[in-house]
């Protein structure tokens, strides 16, 4: 966990009021980031339904196993 120590304030300061050197390159950067996430699978692309079959498929199969199987393991 993060303290708000004084020298955490004061870097904090200077951070926010830094100049801004170039909007342009700043969006350029953030559509790089977001492109790459949703390349990884962090955020969802276009569809947000794609891939709902295979979630749908899975939660059957979950659906479909007996509760006293997940209950009769053995606890370690």
């Amino acid at each position: 966990m993060l303290r708000r120590t004084a020298a955490y304030n004061q870097f904090e300061r200077q951070w926010l009021t830094r100049p801004v050197r170039d909007v342009r390159e700043n969006f350029r950067i953030l559509d790089a980031l977001w492109a790459e996430a949703v390349a990884l699978g962090a955020f969802a692309g276009d569809d947000p339904l794609a891939g709902i079959e295979v979630d749908i498929r899975v939660a059957r199969a979950w659906n479909c196993v007996p509760r006293t199987a997940a209950t009769d393991r053995p606890s370690i």
